[in-house]
């Protein structure tokens, strides 16, 4: 079964960008580079992947944008803009002109609170995106799914995907108030979430049995139509190898019964039809 993968990051520590993750990560102050990616990709029968920003710099965008522009395996880019600014509807029209722009990663620059979820500017960019049907990536706190519940209650025909499974204690093992939480986002109905971010949140002693329940209950709560699979590479690569994360994910959606079909959604389709791939792919 061939996959996609829906969220990676590629970097060049020469790119002149402040990001503060690979600044204080010995292990992630290197290059992380397409080709090393596609290598790795190949080997797991990854056909190809969606960019998402790393840095909260436009200038990133647009260097991720001219990449998928030169090379297939590019599916799509996730961009950046700051939903909180004056400029973010100019910024976003500038990358809807381009053929591989797929959604927008909104959030304030240099900040991972919560406190934008909440304010008056933030309300209005989320009504133009959902006008304009743009599909939305969350990357949001699990302190702060609560906030994020609220914004997207008046704007249920947005397509939005939170990242890293809303990002959990995995390593506390409290399944409980995460999920009720997860629970009352799924009745968001425009919104998925990506299977990934789960081990980092476990730290280097993870299982798959540590990891199966989390991976459980995303199918459980929002089925597998709403569930997609994604790498989180090379931040994954802190806790994990790629193409065990691969086969971890894989072993578990055939393992506890999923049919055919629900796997290649999880796994492929979801983030072909979220991210409107079908003219990208074979």
């Amino acid at each position: 079964m061939s996959a996609i993968d829906a969220h990676c990051h590629v970097w060049s520590t020469g790119d002149g960008e402040a990001f503060r993750m690979r600044d204080k990560i010995p292990a992630l102050a290197r290059d992380f580079t397409l080709e090393e990616l596609s290598a790795l990709q190949r080997r797991c029968n990854v056909e190809g992947t969606v960019l998402i920003q790393a840095v909260d710099s436009a200038a990133e965008s647009e260097r991720l944008l001219a990449m998928a522009a030169r090379d297939a395996r590019v599916l799509g880019v996730v961009a950046w803009a700051d939903p909180t600014h004056d400029d973010f509807e100019a910024t976003l029209e500038r990358y809807r002109a381009n053929p591989r722009f797929v959604g927008i990663r909104p959030m304030p620059h240099d900040t991972f609170g919560g406190e934008w979820l909440r304010e008056a500017h933030t309300r209005r960019a989320f009504a133009h995106l959902e006008r304009i049907g743009c599909p939305v990536d969350l990357l949001v706190q699990e302190a702060d799914l609560d906030a994020l519940c609220e914004l997207l209650g008046p704007f249920g025909r947005l397509p939005s995907v939170l990242n890293h499974a809303g990002r959990p204690c995995v390593m506390a093992g409290e399944r409980g108030p995460w999920r009720s939480r997860m629970r009352r986002l799924a009745q968001c109905p425009g919104l998925l979430v990506k299977c990934s971010g789960l081990t980092e949140r476990a730290g280097v002693e993870w299982t798959r049995e540590t990891i199966e329940p989390w991976i459980v209950d995303l199918l459980d709560i929002f089925g597998d139509h709403r569930v997609m699979f994604a790498s989180n590479w090379p931040i994954v690569t802190l806790a994990c190898r790629y193409d065990l994360w691969f086969e971890t994910v894989s072993s578990v959606l055939a393992d506890v019964g999923l049919p055919a079909a629900g796997r290649d959604r999880v796994m492929r389709q979801n983030a072909v039809t979220h991210y409107g791939l079908q003219g990208v792919v074979q």
